[in-house]
């Protein structure tokens, strides 16, 4: 979220809301965001070597798919 926010007020009315979130959707999406080592292990993906296939990182949908626009979106 804090990505869409930073994407949307930088445009300064260039940007939409709806391009904001998808850009910032498909970071999330593409691996260009990675987790962070916090204090207390929050956000952070756990490991599982018996599925070498499985999305690392911020890119599986349970992260990203949940945002959606209400409102006005423009």
């Amino acid at each position: 979220m804090g990505d869409f926010y930073k994407r949307w007020a930088e445009g300064a009315g260039k940007v939409t809301k709806a391009e904001a979130l998808r850009k910032a959707q498909l970071d999330l999406l593409l691996g260009q965001v990675k987790p962070k080592a916090g204090g207390n292990g929050r956000g952070l993906a756990a490991e599982n070597d018996s599925a070498p296939d499985a999305p690392s990182g911020y890119s599986h949908p349970y992260y990203w798919s949940p945002f959606v626009l209400m409102g006005n979106w423009r």
